[in-house]
Formats: structure tokens, sequence, C-alpha cells
């Protein structure tokens, strides 16, 4: 008797950690979150066309980036303005400042960074975990969130990029309690690769 309940408290965890799971990995694809990387699967699928450029708050390898910041809700960003190509990687800091309603959601534990060359995207967000974090920010509270941003090109068997003038973007989506999500951008700030 005990083992069967035993069974079914094991089972029900496990179903609903599936369900957990399943739920989180949809919300991502949905709300366009680019901090994982895709398997080839996904990397295969084309992502919906918005209606105008200024739409979509995705990053997408190859094309152009052209933004629009909606809301009251501010990102502020410390990044280096030079670096060197071949270090990997470029380590930042982002503020996010809340608006006169607060944030009250979800928020992976760092911001969505990437490059991009002459408005074109031509490095993705770091891969993260999916673990969010709950933010709960009353009117113009801050939140500080790392930033990282990954040196290796996009769509590309190179291992950096060439050296030369790119602007950094990041992008942090908040998973509201009400199940939707809104993106919030900050960018963009040069950067100097040599």
């Amino acid at each position: 008797m005990a083992q069967d309940r035993h069974n079914r408290k094991a089972t029900s965890v496990a179903v609903l950690t599936l369900l957990l799971l399943s739920g989180c990995a949809q919300t991502a694809v949905t709300a366009g979150s680019a901090g994982t990387t895709p398997s080839p699967e996904e990397s295969a699928m084309d992502p919906p066309a918005p209606s105008s450029p200024s739409e979509t708050t995705v990053p997408v390898c190859g094309q152009r980036f052209e933004t629009r910041v909606p809301g009251d809700r501010m990102l502020t960003g410390r990044f280096p303005s030079t670096a060197r190509a071949d270090q990997g990687q470029l380590v930042g800091a982002v503020e996010l400042t809340a608006g006169s309603a607060g944030v009250h959601a979800v928020i992976a534990p760092q911001a969505d960074t990437f490059l991009t060359r002459d408005g074109v995207v031509v490095t993705m967000p770091a891969p993260q975990d999916l673990a969010g974090k709950r933010l709960l920010l009353s009117a113009s509270e801050v939140e500080k969130l790392p930033a990282l941003a990954t040196l290796t090109p996009c769509g590309s068997d190179a291992t950096s990029l060439p050296a030369g003038s790119y602007e950094i973007y990041v992008r942090v989506v908040l998973n509201d309690e009400d199940g939707t999500s809104r993106d919030v951008l900050g960018g963009p700030w040069p950067v100097e690769l040599s």
C-alpha cells in the first residue's frame, strides 16, 4: 500500500515536471527567447514574419535588427568600448528600471546580449539556464543583470568576428504573471574589436 502511494507520488511529480518543462520550453519559443541554442530541428524553422520590421525584437542571424523601445521601462548598460575579437566573449552589465506600474514578472538570469554590424545581427545571445528569476520591482526600482555577449559569429564557420566596429544590443524578456511576455531593449552601444 505504501509502495503504491510512493509510486503514484513519484509518477505525479514526474508528469508535473514534464508539463512544466514543456510549458517553459513552449513559452521560451513563443516569447522569442534566443537565450538557448536551438536544436538542428529548431534551427530549420523560419521565424514568423512580422508585419513591419520594428515589431520584432528577436535577433535573427544575418538579418537587420531594428528596434523600438515600448513602455516606460528603461534598460541601460555598461560595456567596454574596445575588445579583442579572439577573447571569445564580452562581459558587461545592464540595469532594468521599472516604469510607473512597476514590474512583476519572471526573467532569465542574465540579459540576452548580441552584436550587430551595420545593423545586421552577427552574433546570437549566449545560451542560458532555463531557470527563471522572479522579479518584483516597484516604480523606478532598479534590477542589475549580467550581460555576456559571445564574439563567435553566427551563421559562419569562423571562430571569431573580424576586427571592426560593432553595436551591442541587450534584450530582457518579462514573462508576466498573466502569461504574456514583453521585451525590454537597450542599445546600441558601440564596441571596436581588434
